[in-house]
């Protein structure tokens, strides 16, 4: 019997008490929800010189190789470039994302939207990308003007993208 109890204790409390487990809030993870439009003029509306927009996954292998690289390089040089990233998780998955934020240590501004297709939002927030070659882990760069100065693809490595950004950042 004292088996048993033993047993039911480690199949059902302790999987529970885990699951409601979340981090201590920190000012340093900004996760926001914008519509669409409204993402589109905060971006449009960014003063910044070099503005960066990066699509955010937390299943996607190519974003989950990227995102030390940018976090990285956001840390070092946000003073640089401002930096949009665009998750199209679901708004009651926030807290997860939020997790899986923290644990990672990643501690760049993510937006959640209103839309969920990849190819309504590159269309929507960006008319001369061609959202074809990007996926999950791309981005872009605009200038001040938000004029289109380079886009990521999808068969870029993890090293080639870094190198992109070096290009237009320093």
């Amino acid at each position: 019997m004292r088996t048993l109890i033993v047993f039911l204790f480690f199949c059902f409390y302790l999987p529970t008490s885990a699951q409601n487990y979340a981090p201590e809030q920190t000012e340093n993870i900004k996760i926001a929800y914008l519509p669409i439009n409204e993402l589109e003029e905060q971006i449009n509306s960014s003063k910044s010189a070099i503005k960066i927009i990066y699509f955010y996954s937390t299943t996607c292998s190519a974003t989950l190789e990227f995102n030390p690289i940018i976090n990285d390089y956001y840390l070092k040089n946000k003073d640089k470039f401002e930096l949009f990233v665009i998750s199209r998780e679901s708004k009651r998955n926030q807290e997860t994302l939020y997790n899986d934020l923290f644990y990672e240590g990643f501690y760049f501004p993510v937006y959640l939207t209103n839309k969920k297709s990849f190819s309504t939002i590159i269309k929507t927030l960006c008319s001369d990308c061609n959202e074809d070659v990007m996926s999950d882990s791309s981005f872009y760069i605009l200038d001040a003007d938000n004029t289109l100065l380079a886009q990521s693809h999808y068969d870029l490595t993890a090293d080639e993208k870094k190198n992109l950004l070096i290009k237009y950042i320093e």
